[in-house]
């Protein structure tokens, strides 16, 4: 059994997809925005594990969504 990751939480989302480029304060704001998806558990934000490999990998062929499509958009003008 391969011990796969379910969430991420925003410093690693901002590591892995974003390389450090944009402040962890602008993360939050998209995700307050809604523009990212999170779970609260506690006092964490996390990030779903498929929503960061959508990022890292691109949709799946024949698969774009509006959300994301709509976050890729605004992510990559930062």
């Amino acid at each position: 059994m391969a011990n796969e990751k379910n969430f991420y939480d925003l410093d690693e989302l901002r590591e892995e997809v974003f390389q450090n480029k944009i402040s962890k304060a602008h993360i939050y704001n998209l995700c307050g925005r809604g523009d990212i998806p999170t779970v609260r558990i506690g006092r964490r934000l996390l990030v779903p594990s498929w929503y960061v490999q959508k990022l890292l990998h691109g949709p799946e062929e024949g698969e774009q969504e509006q959300s994301f499509a709509t976050t890729a958009a605004r992510l990559k003008s930062v």
